[in-house]
């Protein structure tokens, strides 16, 4: 039977459309795959040390395998295999915590915020630790793009084995009725979210100022930012509209040419960008970001300049007149599929 450790922000209502939770669902797909009889321990509060409590009290012999989310659980799995080190530890990294929480630091500097930016940055020494520690307790660490794997991770005087499982959107989130793109207006959308982020702030300042530039160059386009606006300094450009926070925000996806996602900062897999890709949408990204992307989603992004405006000009022209259609989410799950069974062998 296999352990599976899951935050308890997984099961929270207000967390269901986040990318953490969404990039612990397509694991249950698997589980029912291949049939795995597994069980599922939640952490309250995502503290490692109200796990390790429910751990010391309960039998793990039961158990071949123990699957933990998040390489914050350092205690908790230090003790899984102290004390069974029979036990397959399996753990998943959702982002190179490291660079993701310095990135963190520098955005909310950036953006005028001290005192965040200097908690952050010391939060990004424990994330390390978390990080050092996953990699020498764990048999396998399943890293979420081959830029982190071999960037980041090789990097580390490690024991386990790192796997590359790719995210692909779960089958409860995709939809396969959308307008197709010749049938769609000139809209280009940026994507925030429900809450307020230095990543998302970047972005849509990014898009604000190279929408600006544009100077109405290109009258026939739209230009719309949805999600939460905190902290975000509004253009006064008519040509840019913000929805605030939509009820249906993969429907504004569907009713879009492009989403925008131009910010530099931040690590793991922006899950936004597959489920456009999923939507018949093209993605506007920003270059270093693009660089981090796995090669089969790469090929569906448009690579923009955020200091070039000539770029973002670039990028839109040349989606005017395109109409074809793209879908790599089952193959990206092909591969998450394949590589699991390396990590998963008594399955």
């Amino acid at each position: 039977m296999l352990l599976h450790i899951i935050p308890n922000t997984a099961n929270h209502k207000d967390y269901s459309d986040t990318g953490g939770t969404k990039g612990i669902k397509i694991f249950y797909e698997y589980f029912k795959y291949k049939n795995i009889d597994y069980e599922d321990l939640v952490a309250p509060n995502r503290s490692d040390k109200e796990l390790l409590k429910i751990l010391k009290n309960k039998d793990l012999t039961k158990y071949s395998d123990i699957f933990v989310h998040y390489t914050s659980f350092v205690g908790s799995c230090k003790y899984i295999k102290r004390k069974y080190p029979n036990i397959n530890l399996i753990i998943r990294s959702h982002n190179a915590e490291f660079p993701h929480w310095i990135h963190h630091s520098l955005s909310w500097l950036k953006y005028g915020n001290l005192i965040e930016a200097i908690k952050l940055f010391l939060i990004s020494f424990i994330k390390l630790r978390g990080d050092i520690i996953s990699s020498r307790v764990g048999d396998y660490l399943l890293v979420i793009t081959p830029w982190e794997l071999d960037n980041y991770w090789n990097l580390f005087p490690n024991k386990c084995k790192f796997l590359y499982i790719p995210y692909f959107s779960p089958e409860s989130f995709i939809e396969k009725t959308y307008n197709k793109l010749y049938e769609r207006d000139l809209i280009c959308t940026c994507l925030l979210s429900t809450n307020k982020s230095p990543f998302l702030i970047d972005a849509a300042q990014n898009f604000q100022n190279l929408v600006e530039s544009l100077e109405n160059k290109l009258p026939d386009w739209t230009f719309k930012i949805s999600g939460n606006n905190d902290g975000i300094k509004r253009s006064q450009n008519k040509n840019i509209i913000f929805t605030g926070i939509v009820d249906d925000p993969i429907k504004l996806q569907k009713d879009s040419k492009a989403i925008a996602v131009l910010s530099d900062y931040g690590f793991g897999f922006k899950t936004k960008i597959l489920e456009a890709i999923e939507n018949n949408c093209f993605v506007l990204v920003s270059s270093k970001l693009h660089s981090r992307l796995p090669p089969e989603v790469k090929k569906n992004c448009i690579k923009v300049d955020i200091q070039n405006n000539n770029s973002f000009e670039y990028a839109l022209k040349s989606l005017e007149s395109i109409t074809n259609e793209n879908s790599i989410n089952q193959s990206l799950k092909d591969q998450a599929f394949k590589n699991l069974e390396q990590a998963l062998l008594k399955f």
